[in-house]
């Protein structure tokens, strides 16, 4: 998991914070070159965590900065061989200089920038990748997703189901003579349709089962866990749901249908993952060109892929 990786960074960072202060400070306090590493490390954080901890970093450095400004001998460090005199500042309670604090304040507030800036050059291209990753698996027009995302999805679920023997049931369904809708009332009406088509299988479908547009007027749902009977009862639900629906509310004289291919991955196949996927989506493919060469309108759950398209079972219509 993403979360296990980011720990060791983070360690990471934090060692190389305490060894960037301590050479710091080490090689000439404020005027040390070695402060730019430490002002990097604190860049390089936001840059690669989240906000809140690359302020934490920030802070625990620009306390760790200042505390080894004031305790440390000016003629001499740590690895000096001045700690004696270190503790003895500790125990005497030595004040500050006024000119080394004014110092520290810009030092620790040079840090404090840099950290805010990363952040947000971080935080802003996050949400730009997060917005294009969204939009590379998902449809604009009705929210579902895309082939992409569906084929991504799809693929998990076999694995899943490969892993726990479930069956698993893909639809394919395709809008009927949607290029006439398009040819007739224009493409602005076309769109509320696939909209409104969208809608329809969300409805239909389980709060389970997945819902794709995987082509212009094609959608797809996945179903894991529905067996034979369950993934028929689902395409049914889909085809009366269009059957029913009053599509004159988006155009007078408007009436729309659909076609539905159904293929099942039966618990116990032998196939690999991969294999399973494109065999499924082409079984549910030939499905629906049978109930599109039998008048359309309707559904037809198909056999064992093994089988080969002559097998698939007459056309069952609602």
């Amino acid at each position: 998991p993403p979360h296990r990786n980011k720990e060791p960074r983070g360690v990471f960072l934090f060692g190389m914070g305490v060894i960037s202060v301590v050479l710091c400070i080490e090689t000439g306090g404020l005027a040390s070159a070695f402060y730019m590493l430490v002002f990097l490390t604190c860049v390089f954080g936001a840059l690669v965590m989240r906000p809140t901890k690359a302020f934490l970093l920030t802070a625990v450095m620009c306390a760790l900065y200042c505390l080894l400004t004031w305790v440390f001998p000016k003629d001499g460090g740590l690895l000096a061989g001045q700690f004696d005199r270190i503790v003895h500042k500790f125990q005497g309670g030595v004040e500050m200089d006024p000119e080394l604090i004014n110092s520290l304040v810009v030092h620790c507030a040079f840090l404090f920038a840099g950290t805010w800036i990363a952040v947000g050059l971080s935080t802003g291209f996050r949400e730009k990748m997060g917005r294009l990753e969204v939009h590379a698996v998902r449809d604009p027009l009705t929210s579902l997703p895309n082939r992409r995302g569906f084929m991504d999805m799809l693929g998990l679920q076999i694995a899943k189901a490969v892993h726990w023997d479930w069956p698993v049931a893909i639809l394919v369904l395709d809008l009927d003579h949607f290029k006439r809708v398009n040819d007739r009332f224009g493409h602005p009406v076309g769109d509320r349709v696939l909209a409104a088509a969208a809608g329809l299988l969300r409805e239909a479908a389980g709060p389970l089962d997945n819902v794709a547009r995987i082509g212009g007027e094609e959608f797809a749902v996945a179903a894991v866990g529905a067996e034979q009977n369950n993934a028929a009862d689902l395409a049914d639900r889909i085809v009366r749901s269009f059957r029913g629906h009053d599509w004159g509310s988006l155009q007078g004289g408007l009436h729309v249908t659909c076609s539905v291919g159904v293929a099942i991955r039966q618990p116990g196949r032998e196939q690999q993952p991969v294999t399973d996927l494109a065999a499924l989506i082409d079984e549910a493919d030939k499905a629906l060109l049978q109930v599109k060469q039998h008048g359309r309108n309707g559904y037809l759950v198909a056999t064992d892929p093994s089988v080969s398209s002559s097998g698939l079972e007459p056309s069952r219509r609602s």
